[in-house]
This record gives structure tokens, sequence and C-alpha cells, in this order.
């Protein structure tokens, strides 16, 4: 209704300018289709699809993709029940539906010709597909196919179907020869629908309640109300009939489009006048218009003969440029009488804006030499006063007159309150009477004049680039006396490197513009101070503001800081929004005009920017635009694709698959390339990523977790999307799996066991050791003492003093032997002395103390250390066997001299005892003694192996131990 309402009210005012809506042309070199496109339609995601000749084409935005359909030939396409998209080509029709396949980037095909029922009828070109509740209608010329619960049903014409149409609830087709039918379970005569009958209906559309809008190639636009058909009368009949109107379409704000095979597309109000043209002249990429759709952003897409364009019919934003005959950078804007003037580099040019007699003037005309540079312009006494080439022109009804010449002018402004007009220029401040002669000139007053405005109570202010402001008072202009007596000057008081100043006429008071926000005069001062009557945003220290234009409604337009907002008027102040005016992103805007109609018109390097804030829901601060984020493709190592937008479940991935690729877009399509995306990967990440234009997003050495990627948009006006979201989930490892951390204890448990046994069983050695030696030492030692016993019993028995020295004698030797044995049993149970050092030292020490006792020569040949393993039993044994060795040489063999050797022969241990006594009288095995026994039993429990050579020259003994 707020549309609507403000749309008839700019009717009523009689504005009638021919501007020129945002078009975006798609080329096919941009989809990769054929350039021919049909149809188009819109799914529940968002996403737009087009019946291109070749295929299907799908659009979200960013990227462009293709299903290919029955023939490779897509004609029709619209949006059933259910979201499926139903599809009619040429030979085919059927319909699209979401893969099953993950890895499917676009829904998948299916043809519903199997579900034909037999009959003679052929399959042609199906040119269009009308959804209907549960039913879905396939058009052809000679049948209509009516698809309902998985069936299909056919209607045949009486002579040939021409056009089928949807208009409210009712399905129609229309009959070249016959009128039209509704359509249904049943297909029944349309009561009356005769009279339409040989006028090749093109396009219906509703109107009126129980009121049709016809659009056909014999009278051009009709209305049909059921009982009677009555002509529009439109301005755009013959344009219709001529260039073949083809398509049509209704719009929210109570206008049509029609689309046409030769002429482009106009739009119309509902009395049939003329509203706007849009062709290959504005911008249309072909003048060949198939369908026209419009998706739920109110954006109007035109499938073309060539290529695909999207048209913003509906936004506050159109343009007066060069389409409309005007020429260069355009300077400044005034509206005097019927007119729009425009000065720009180029020329003078003037626009008709209201509506008289033959509808819409859309031309510019020229009114200079167009080489000529205009500037300034200003309205005064019914004429217009223009600055071109350094002359001023008085300009009235079309006719220019000089006036003067005067150089470089920088403004030109009539006097509100008096019937002169002004003219500053770099070297004078000049009035002018009615008659254009100079009632006051000051040619002292030299500075480089930006702006200047009169206030209510007369007093007039000027803005300069570096001098500050200038007031003169208004009692200076009822006699023009005592010029400097009325002229006070004052500066902003900020630090900014761009002191040029600008004043605004704000509700009768000046308002300057600076570097550093608004300030205004302060009375109680003389001074300028910052101006906070407009918002906290406008006094900003860090805002520039370059321009303020107020309407007739109070509301102000601002460009500050290379952009544009509006400042609303409300009961408490003013609320500042940017709303539609986002949109405009021209590098040099000069001027803002309202006008009394609501437009708005802005003077800039792009022509005339034209906004209407009656079409501009950004306006209203509930108003809030609602579009998706959708992540598109979900890629691992940026080739193996396992999402393709058709499902979000959670998915397991392998850990050598962590390195994954988003690809995402919006179904935004007003001015995509600005859309913005913020993206976080939740587990991973705490924060939103800045805003960036990015498509895609990489994440590389994502650790084991389940987590979930988040993306969102930002489009032009700031509206930021709803969020798509991609669950999964890396699993670990398989050494960090759960059977991998149950083998893991399994094996440290083993292990732990395995070691407890290897200890206790170790224990258990050296304990058996241990009772072994303590047994040796009780059998050694006891025997030993036993002896010293009966020898000092036998002492007190006999008298004879020879007897008891002996005895003496005994038990002193014992008591010596006893004393050896126990020190060779400690040394060998000290766990200090467990190295090879400790016994070889021992070796050599005893071998050499007992050859020396002896007075025998030797030569040891004993090895410092030895790097093989020892233990406490392998110590003792070769301890008893190189004593008992060394011991028989030493005592038995009546040798004069001894060879010993021992050490490591390869891996070989080698114990070599050589004595040059008397040797051995029988061979060992026949010897029964203690100590040869004891060698024997040693040698076969270490495992080594014991060679003895006799003769008469003495003995070797060859102990080896493999090591």
């Amino acid at each position: 209704m707020f549309l609507f309402t403000s749309t008839v009210f700019a009717q009523e005012d009689g504005i009638r300018i021919f501007s020129n809506p945002i078009v975006h042309n798609f080329s096919d070199k941009e989809y990769d289709g054929y350039i021919q496109n049909w149809d188009i339609a819109q799914d529940s995601s968002g996403f737009i699809y087009i019946a291109n000749l070749g295929k299907i084409l799908q659009y979200d935005g960013t990227y462009w993709k293709g299903t290919q359909v029955d023939n490779n030939r897509a004609l029709s396409i619209t949006e059933g029940k259910g979201g499926k998209l139903y599809i009619g080509g040429v030979g085919s029709f059927g319909y699209l539906d979401k893969s099953d396949r993950d890895t499917a980037i676009t829904p998948e095909y299916h043809s519903l010709i199997p579900l034909l029922p037999d009959s003679n009828v052929s399959i042609s070109n199906v040119w269009n597909v009308l959804p209907h509740g549960e039913s879905v209608f396939f058009q052809q010329k000679n049948a209509l196919f009516h698809l309902k619960e998985g069936q299909i049903n056919i209607f045949k014409p009486q002579k040939q179907f021409f056009k089928s149409y949807k208009v409210n609830d009712k399905v129609l087709i229309s009959d070249v020869s016959e009128g039209h039918y509704t359509v249904g379970d049943e297909m029944s005569f349309w009561p009356n629908s005769d009279k339409l009958a040989g006028r090749k209906v093109m396009v219906m559309l509703p109107y009126k309640e129980d009121t049709w809008l016809v659009a056909d190639l014999t009278e051009g636009l009709s209305l049909f109300d059921g009982d009677n058909v009555r002509k529009l009368e439109s301005e755009v009949d013959e344009f219709l009939i001529e260039n073949k109107v083809y398509a049509g379409i209704e719009l929210p704000d109570g206008s049509y489009l029609f689309g046409t095979l030769n002429g482009g597309i106009v739009q119309v109000d509902k009395e049939g006048r003329l509203l706007r043209k849009i062709d290959n002249n504005t911008k249309l990429q072909s003048n060949q218009v198939h369908s026209l759709f419009l998706d739920e952003a109110n954006n109007i897409w035109a499938a073309l003969g060539n290529g695909l364009s999207l048209i913003e019919v509906l936004s506050p934003i159109s343009y007066l440029d060069e389409r409309n005959g005007i020429a260069g950078t355009v300077i400044d804007i005034e509206v005097q009488g019927d007119y729009l003037y425009a000065s720009t580099t180029e020329g003078l040019f003037r626009l008709h804006i209201y509506d008289y007699k033959a509808g819409v003037r859309s031309k510019f005309e020229t009114l200079l030499d167009k080489s000529i540079r205009c500037e300034k312009i200003s309205s005064y006494n019914n004429q217009l006063l223009v600055d071109c080439g350094n002359r001023i022109y008085r300009v009235f009804e079309g006719t220019e007159i000089e006036l003067f010449e005067e150089k470089n002018i920088r403004i030109i402004s009539r006097f509100t309150q008096r019937n002169n007009y002004y003219v500053l220029s770099r070297n004078s401040f000049q009035i002018f009477n009615s008659n254009h002669k100079p009632v006051f000139v000051n040619n002292e007053f030299g500075y480089e004049v930006i702006s200047s405005v009169e206030e209510e109570d007369g007093d007039l202010w000027i803005a300069t680039v570096s001098n500050g402001v200038f007031r003169i008072e208004s009692d200076f202009f009822e006699s023009f006396d005592n010029f400097d007596s009325h002229l006070h000057h004052y500066e902003v008081p900020h630090n900014q490197d761009d002191q040029a100043l600008r004043v605004f006429n704000i509700s009768g008071e000046a308002v300057i513009g600076s570097s550093a926000g608004l300030y205004h005069y302060d009375v109680e001062s003389d001074s300028l101070v910052p101006d906070h009557r407009f918002g906290e945003e406008m006094a900003d220290t860090e805002r520039q503001v370059f321009l303020m234009e107020e309407d007739a409604n109070g509301n102000i337009y601002v460009r500050s800081n290379r952009e544009h907002q509006i400042l609303l008027k409300e009961e408490d102040g003013y609320r500042y929004t940017e709303a539609g005016l986002k949109r405009i992103d021209a590098n040099q805007v000069n001027r803002i005009y309202t006008h009394e109609s609501g437009l708005v018109w802005m003077a800039s390097n792009e022509g005339i920017i034209q906004y209407d804030s009656s079409m501009d829901p950004f306006l209203d601060p509930e108003y809030e635009e609602s579009y998706n984020a959708h992540v598109r493709e979900v890629r691992v190592r940026g080739d193996s694709l396992i999402n393709a937008d058709l499902n979000n479940r959670g998915y397991e991935l392998e850990y050598k698959d962590n390195e994954l690729r988003f690809q995402y877009s919006a179904t935004y399509y007003k001015e995509s390339s600005k859309i913005r995306y913020q993206v976080k990967l939740e587990g991973f990440e705490e924060n939103w990523s800045s805003w960036t234009p990015e498509v895609q997003k990489d994440y590389t050495n994502i650790p084991e977790g389940s987590y979930t990627f988040k993306v969102r948009a930002k489009n032009v006006y700031d509206s930021i999307s709803e969020i798509d979201t991609f669950s999964f989930t890396v699993l670990p490892p398989w050494y960090r799996s759960w059977w991998a951390y149950s083998l893991y204890v399994v094996l440290i448990g083993g292990l732990l066991y395995g070691l407890h046994k290897i200890r206790i069983n170790r224990l258990m050695r050296e304990h058996r050791i241990r009772n072994r030696i303590a047994s040796d030492l009780h059998d050694e030692v006891s025997a030993t003492l036993s002896s010293i016993s009966y020898f000092a019993q036998a002492i007190r028995q006999v008298s004879d003093e020879k007897q008891s020295e002996r005895f003496v004698d005994l038990i002193s030797e014992s008591a010596g032997d006893a004393k050896e044995k126990i020190t060779d049993i400690i040394w060998s149970i000290d766990p200090e002395k467990d190295s090879w050092v400790d016994l070889l030292s021992k070796c050599r020490r005893f071998a050499s103390d007992l050859f020396e006792s002896k007075g025998m020569e030797y030569e040891l040949n004993i090895e410092s250390d030895i790097n093989k393993p020892l233990d406490i039993e392998l110590r003792q044994h070769l301890w008893l066997i190189f004593k008992e060795l060394v011991v028989n040489a030493a005592r038995h063999s009546e040798a004069d001299r001894v060879e010993v050797q021992l050490g490591m022969q390869q891996n070989t241990l080698e114990l070599r005892v050589r004595d040059n006594g008397i040797g051995l009288e029988k061979p060992l095995d026949q010897y029964n003694g203690k100590g040869l026994k004891s060698i024997r039993d040693r040698v076969e429990k270490i495992g080594a192996d014991l060679e003895l050579h006799n003769s008469d020259k003495g003995t070797f003994w060859l102990m080896t131990l493999d090591m």
C-alpha cells in the first residue's frame, strides 16, 4: 500500500519522466550456453533457472551451472508444488528434482514421457508449463497434457491451441478459432470468451476483480470483464501491435510490463499510459523478449533472443543520461516551468517533465552549442540564468539571450526576498536588478567561492575553499552602503587538511558543512559551533559534508564521505539512513535537487541520477530484506567434490582428507559483485572472519573433531543474509582411533606384565643363586670350621709338643682357607662388583700375588674390560674356574713358569693357562679330585668348552665361551 499510494500521488502530480532503470546484462559467454533464452523461474532456495535453447541454466548470484534435458532443448520452466521445477522442451517435458547423489552439482532432469498413455498425439514444442494446485499443465499447439497424481490426461483443441495463461486462480487456454477454455480436471468453454477469438491474445493479466487486461496482436490492450471486451485506448497499442507483444507481467506497484519480439519492453500504468521504454537503446541486450519474470526481490528477469537481462524496474534509483540525449558531466540542475534544465560540460539541455497531450517526451533538447561548458543555473522571475563559457545567458521559453560576459563565475543566484540576483566570481561580488543592470559591484571580494545561501532573515552566507565563510547582514541589501561594516568572517575550528567549507539552507537557516562535520552560527558567541541538531552522525568530526538539500517535507538529502544519506524529518528530530541511496556510486555529484513531486535529481558524472523515495522500502526502519547464503560446494584437497548444496547431513572424513575448500554464494542479484561474505568454522575458529568478496575458503590440517562451517552474506544495502551451514567430522588418524587406543592398552599392559615377569624371574634367579651361594658357603665353611674344631680338640688330647704344633698349623691353614672362601663368596654376591673391570682386575691381582708368592715366572695377558653382558652367576663361575686353574698350576704342576691369557677373540671368551710342569699322569676324566670336578661342573653350567693338553713338558688348559 505504501508503494502504490506514493505512485498514484506522483501520477496525479503529472510528472512523466522517462528515466532508465538499472540493467545488468548476461551474455552467452558468461553463462556458457546458447544465445537464445526462453523462460525463467526461481526455486525455493532463491536460485534462478533459465530455459536455454541448449539446457537448463542455474544461477546462484555467483556461479552458472547447467543441466541437460531431453533433446537438449528447453522452452519453458516453472516451479510447481513441492518445489519441483517443471520443464517443457522440444519433443519432451519433465521436471527437475534434487539428486540423491551428494556430488550432483545441479538438480537432475526426469522425463515424464514414460507416463503418457497410448495416444496418437506426437510430442512437439511444449511452449508453456502451468502449475495449478496438485496439477501441472504442459501446452503445445496440438495438445494440453495434464499431470496429476502420477498420471497424464490429454486435452485436444478444436482446431489448434494458441496460448495458455494462469490468471488469478484460473488456468486458461485459447483456441485459435473458438475462444478460451478454463482447464482443470475437465476443459470447459469460458463464457463470452468467443469475443476474443481471432485476436491472437498473447498476454492475459489480472486488472481488477473479475476483470482481465488483455494484450493481443490485433488491438493492443483491452479489458475483458467476463461479459464484454473494452478497448483500453493505450498510448502503447500501436507499439505492441507493430513490435509483436509476446510476454507480460503485473508489477507490485500496479503497473505492467510487456515484452515484444522486435521492440524491447514497455511499462504502462493501469490507464495504459507509457511510463518507460526499455530497449537496446537503453542498455537492454536485445529487443527480442521471450519472457519476463518477477523474482522474490522484485527484480525483473528478461529471457531474450540474445542473452539475458536483469532489470531493476522497481528500484528507487534510475538514470537520465546519454540515452535521453544529455551529454557530458552534469554540473547543475534547475526546474523552471514545465522543464528540467541541466548544465553540463557539453552545453545546456532541457527535458519536458509534465504530461501533455501525446505522452512522454523522453529526449533532452539542446539549447546552446554542445561545445560550450555550462555551469551554474538559477531560476529568476520565471526565466533561467545560466553561466556558459564565461557568459551569462537568460533562457525563456527555449530562447537564449546573452546578457553579459564575466570570467571565473562561481555562483549565480537570486534573492528570495528581493527582485535582485547576485553573481560571485573569483574576482568580484556583483548584484543585478531585474533589468540585468549592476546595482552593486565589489572587485575586492576575490575569494575562491564554493556556495552561498540566503537565510530567512535575509542574511547572505558565502562559503569559500580556504578562507572560511562570510556573512553579509540583510541591512546591507537595502542601501548597498558600507559593505565592509556589514561583512563578517568566520572560521571552523578544526585541524583537517581540507579547509574547504560549504553552506546550505536548511529550514531558512545557514548550516555549514566541513571536513569535520556540521556547524552553525551561534549568535551569543558570534562564532561557528558544532551542529548536533541533525544527529551525531552528521556532527562527527571525521565526516566530510559536501552537499545538503532539504525537500518540501523537511527531509534532508546529504552527500558526505563520498556517499549519500537521508535525514528523515521526525517529531523528535532526524533519523539518519542511507536507504536506497547506497546504490549510488557516482564518483562526482555536483548538485542535489529536490522537486515538489518528491523526486530527487542529482547532477553527476553519470548523467542525472533520479531517486524516487516512494519506491524505496529501506526508508521503513522495520523493513528487512530476506535472502539466503548457500554453501554451494565442498571439496577435499581442492579436488574431490563431496557436497554440492543438495545435502547438509553430517559427513565423516578420513584424517587424510582434512583439507577442505568451501565455495559459497548468495541468492541476491542486485549488484551481486558488491556482496561481501563472512565465514566461520565452528569448532576451529571462535570469531567470524572479516567481510570479503571472496567466494571460497580453504582450510588445511584440520584436527580431528566435529565442525560446522557457517557462511553469511552482506549485500549492497548492508542487509545480512540467513546463515547456511555444513557439518562434518574429521576422524582421527588410525593411530589415534578408539581401536588403536585399545590396542595400545593391551600392548602396554602386556609389556608391563612382561617386564614384571622378567623382573620376578630375575629376582627368583638371583634368589636361587644366592641360596646356592649360601649353600656353598654353608658346605665349604662348615667343613673347614668343623676341621678347626676337630684340630682344637686334638690339641687338648695330645701331650706331644710336636703334635700340638702340627694341629696349630692345621688350624691356621684351615682358618685362612675359610677366610678365602668367605671373601670369594662375599665378592661374588656384591652387586657393586657386577662388571668385567672388577672381575678382570681381581683375576690379574690374584694370579700375580699367587705366582710371586711361589717365586714363579709368569706372563699375564688379561684384558681390562669386555663389552659383553655379565651377570652374577657367570661372574662367580668364571672367577672360580679361573682361580682353580691358576691354583692348580701354581701348587700342583711343579712348574717354574706360567702363562695366563683371558680375553675376547671376536665373540668368544677365551681363558688359557699354560705351565711347564710335570703334567698329569692320567687323563682328566680319571681324576676325582674336588678341584677338577668343580672346574668341570662350572664349565658345564655356563655352557663353555674345556680342553686339556697334557705332556711331559707341562699342561695347557683352554676354556672357550660363546658370548
